[in-house]
């Protein structure tokens, strides 16, 4: 880790592919079904506020490639990095979000709050590993527009029977969406060497249940 930044790099592009797309799966999942989910939970009262809920996950998303970076203060004892990056965050997304409220409400708010969660991140990362590169960046941004267009492939055509319905065919949805992402996670997010792995601790874990 101190010398050799193409090993930590390697492995954080490895890390990404499934965090970054399993990242764009839940959220372009939680955006769509968001009215159904809160109009069930609140018995009609409200709705989801999917413009709200998108920014605010937006952030997420764009610090999401910079995540696994931030594990190696553990191992080289530079917490400071992280920490200074995480305060800048936090105190300038609170005075960001204050600022921007009165001029356009909730979905400025939350914009506010994405924006400096992503610029945390990225600096957080940048500062203490010194190996997320443009193309662990880029790589990252790829698979999560990819975990968002598979999301929103399957997800929305069952909203639209969910949005009018009850607690029972959002259940019945959801479990839909699910069932299809944990298909398509494997084929798409993980290269050859780790679904091999997950077929055989499958296959190990099935013969030992079966006995």
């Amino acid at each position: 880790l101190r010398g050799d930044a193409g090993k930590p790099g390697e492995l954080l592009l490895k890390t990404n592919r499934l965090l970054t797309g399993v990242g764009g799966i839940a959220a372009a999942g939680l955006v769509i079904f968001a009215p159904a989910l809160v109009g069930v939970w609140t018995h009609g009262h409200l709705e989801g506020d999917r413009l709200s809920l998108g920014l605010l996950l937006a952030g997420v998303l764009l610090a999401s490639p910079a995540q696994a970076a931030l594990a190696m203060p553990v191992f080289l004892n530079r917490p400071w990095g992280t920490a200074l990056a995480t305060g800048i965050a936090a105190l300038g997304g609170l005075v960001l979000a204050a600022l921007l409220y009165p001029l356009g409400g909730l979905p400025l708010f939350m914009l506010a709050l994405a924006v400096m969660e992503a610029l945390g991140a990225l600096l957080a990362a940048r500062w203490v590993s010194g190996v997320v590169t443009g193309t662990v960046l880029g790589h990252g941004f790829v698979h999560t527009l990819l975990g968002i267009a598979c999301a929103a492939a399957v997800a929305w055509p069952l909203s639209l029977w969910s949005l009018g319905g009850g607690a029972l065919e959002l259940t019945i949805d959801l479990g839909l969406f699910t069932l299809a992402m944990a298909l398509l996670t494997p084929l798409l997010l993980l290269n050859r060497g780790q679904r091999l792995w997950l077929r055989d601790r499958l296959r190990h874990f099935l013969l030992v249940w079966l006995q």
